[in-house]
């Protein structure tokens, strides 16, 4: 049996039998809560269709996922299923090589086939080849296979689709307001937790210690605001203009699943396309120079053991950047994320994470002194505990969550 992933499958058909279509659109985000993990493991927490697609998983021995080319990796509606079937891998985290993840929960291994549509750059797609196969190795599969063709019609119809004039799908609208002149604001930052979790998210400590360096630094000369992106309401034109005031964008985020939560790849799809939009309705003028000369920084966290966990984040940020000719400047992958991000204290202070708090402070420092002339580099850091008593202590919390749930395991 064959599985297939569409982003919208509206008044598409499929001639064979053997086949079984999911409609990606309008499907809840994950919201991050691990409840798939340590409350119904195997299972969604959030009450909809997709609450048993992880366990169903196992009913095929193909999966594919046709999905237009976003930045160096999936369109939002697809990863919003990919992140809600995390579920499939098992609560326990096991040693990888020199790394960590997530063991197998079910005796079961599928075929997948990856077909990326849209004209893109060869960054792009060598991006989405890397991130394919991170995936693939997270979930324990062997045998894929990656193609990219111009358009969503010809994925369809290279899968046996029938065609139908519903194959030629626009994207939401997004309504377009009149010109606002937004003057930049000198010496300002827009920090943006964007973990769908919000304060509950180790983002939150995140954003917070970059605010507190970068005042330091400054000497609390930065006027610094803070922004959620909540997985629930996508921005309004407004709100993507408004942020072209600012010198500096930072996104603060956790990794899902090898890369950014749906969420936010909906937000970036959504400014992608408003910003085409407006530009065919109005002069470029003003918003070229704001665009232009608007810098963007990336601050990931994730729970395996190293820092380039974070790489097919930093990068999907980065090829969005350059689209939309904002000035790229530099991403930073923190490993072992949770470890830092304790609420009661604060474990960057202490000795034994000197290195990580040095690059933290090195990153603040290309935000607040930025020099247009230097070429930045990705930071990246490891968790300062020895990976396998790091995996230990992962495990330990997972086991306390599922006896806290009567779950016994």
């Amino acid at each position: 049996m064959e599985l297939i992933l569409l982003e919208n499958a509206e008044g598409l058909n499929f001639k064979n039998s053997n086949t079984v279509v999911v409609d990606c659109k309008d499907i809840k985000p994950c919201i991050g809560c691990a409840g798939c993990w340590v409350k119904t493991p195997g299972i969604c927490v959030l009450p909809d269709r997709v609450q048993h697609y992880a366990e169903n998983i196992t009913k095929f021995n193909t999966i594919t996922i046709i999905s237009k080319l976003c930045f160096g990796g999936f369109s939002y509606p697809i990863k919003r299923v990919i992140d809600r079937c995390i579920g499939y891998l098992d609560t326990f985290m096991v040693k990888s090589g020199n790394d960590m993840r997530h063991g197998k929960r079910y005796d079961h291994s599928f075929h997948l086939n990856v077909i990326f549509y849209g004209n893109t750059s060869i960054g792009e797609k060598e991006d989405a080849t890397e991130l394919v196969k991170a995936c693939c190795k997270n979930y324990y599969i062997d045998s894929y296979n990656i193609e990219f063709v111009n358009s969503f019609a010809t994925a369809y119809i290279l899968l046996g689709g029938e065609k139908n004039d519903a194959m030629y799908m626009n994207h939401d609208d997004i309504i377009i307001p009149k010109h606002i002149d937004l003057k930049k604001k000198e010496k300002s930052i827009a920090v943006i937790n964007a973990s769908p979790r919000k304060k509950k998210a180790a983002s939150e400590y995140y954003s917070n210690k970059l605010i507190e360096i970068c005042n330091r630094l400054s000497n609390n000369e930065m006027k610094i605001d803070k922004y959620y992106w909540d997985s629930t309401k996508p921005l309004s034109g407004y709100e993507i203009m408004k942020f072209t005031e600012y010198e500096s964008i930072v996104f603060c985020l956790g990794v899902y699943i090898d890369t950014l939560p749906s969420h936010v790849i909906q937000n970036l799809q959504r400014i992608d396309e408003y910003l085409y939009q407006y530009l065919k309705n109005h002069t470029y003028g003003p918003l070229a120079d704001n665009i232009r000369n608007t810098r963007i920084y990336v601050l990931s966290n994730n729970g395996l053991a190293h820092g380039n966990q974070s790489i097919h984040t930093i990068q999907c940020f980065k090829n969005f950047s350059l689209k939309n000719k904002f000035n790229w400047v530099n991403g930073m992958g923190i490993g072992g994320g949770p470890v830092y991000a304790n609420p009661k204290t604060d474990y960057l202070l202490n000795s034994d994470s000197k290195e990580v708090y040095d690059a933290f402070t090195k990153f603040c420092d290309s935000i607040v002194n930025y020099d247009q002339n230097e070429r930045y580099s990705p930071i990246f850091t490891n968790c300062h505990i020895p990976i396998d008593d790091y995996i230990n202590s992962i495990n330990t919390l997972w086991k306390k969550a599922l006896t806290r749930n009567l779950i016994d395991k």
